[in-house]
C-alpha cells in the first residue's frame, strides 16, 4: 500500500511536471466574480465579491475588490438588567479592500498563491425593528488560496482569508450604552471564477 501511495505521488508530480498551463503573463489583467460562505458564532453566512487585479510580474498581481455580506443570527441583548432572548439579527455590510497576492510558479493547471489585503467596512445590524446597530473600521489579513485553469485565461478559484476588524463591537445609538460584541477576528472562504486579459 505504501508503495502505491509512492507511486502515485510521483505519478502526480510527473503530471504536474510536464503539462504546462501558461495562463498568468506580466502585465495581465484580471477580473473576478466570487462568492463565499463565512464561519463564526454566527451562521447561515453568505456574500459576493468583485475583484479587479493588475500582474506587475507573472508571479505578483495588485488588486482591489469591493464585497457585500449578509448574516442571519440569533442572539440576546441586555440593557439596564433587561434581557431581551430569542431575537433574530440580520447583518448586512460592505467592504473594500486592496491587496497584494503571490502566485507560485508551478507547471500544469494548478495556481496557488499567498497574500496580504488591508481594507475598510461599513455596515448595520437589524434586529427586527427592536434594535439597529452600526459598525465601521478598518480590516487587514491574510490569504491562502489556489487557482484552477479551464482553459487558458480563465480560472475557478478556493480562497481562505484571515480577517481582523480595527471595530468589535456593534454601536446602538450615541445615548444608549447597548452593544453588541463581535470577534474581531473572522474566517471567509471564497470561491468563484476569474478571467485574464
Amino acid at each position: 500500500m505504501r508503495k502505491l501511495t509512492v507511486i502515485g505521488a510521483a505519478l502526480l508530480v510527473m503530471s504536474l511536471a510536464t503539462t504546462s498551463y501558461a495562463g498568468i503573463d506580466e502585465g495581465d489583467w484580471e477580473v473576478g466574480l466570487g462568492g463565499n460562505f463565512f464561519f463564526s458564532e454566527f451562521h447561515d453566512n453568505y456574500g459576493l465579491s468583485l475583484t479587479l487585479g493588475y500582474f506587475v510580474t507573472a508571479e505578483i498581481e495588485v488588486g482591489g475588490w469591493i464585497a457585500w455580506n449578509n448574516q442571519d443570527l440569533d442572539g440576546t441583548v441586555s440593557e439596564d438588567g433587561d434581557d431581551y432572548e430569542d431575537l433574530e439579527f440580520n447583518k448586512t455590510w460592505w467592504d473594500l479592500a486592496f491587496f497584494v497576492k503571490y502566485y507560485f510558479q508551478v507547471e500544469g493547471e494548478w495556481a496557488p498563491y499567498i497574500g496580504a489585503f488591508i481594507g475598510y467596512e461599513s455596515g448595520d445590524l437589524d434586529g427586527g425593528g427592536d434594535f439597529e446597530f452600526d459598525r465601521s473600521g478598518y480590516t487587514v489579513g491574510g490569504v491562502l488560496g489556489v487557482s484552477y485553469f479551464v482553459s487558458e485565461k480563465t480560472v475557478i478559484f478556493f480562497e481562505y482569508q484571515l480577517i481582523w476588524r480595527s471595530a468589535d463591537e456593534w454601536e446602538w445609538d450615541e445615548d444608549s450604552d447597548v452593544v453588541i460584541e463581535d470577534d474581531g477576528l473572522a474566517h471567509t472562504f471564497w470561491f468563484g471564477i476569474r478571467m485574464f486579459f
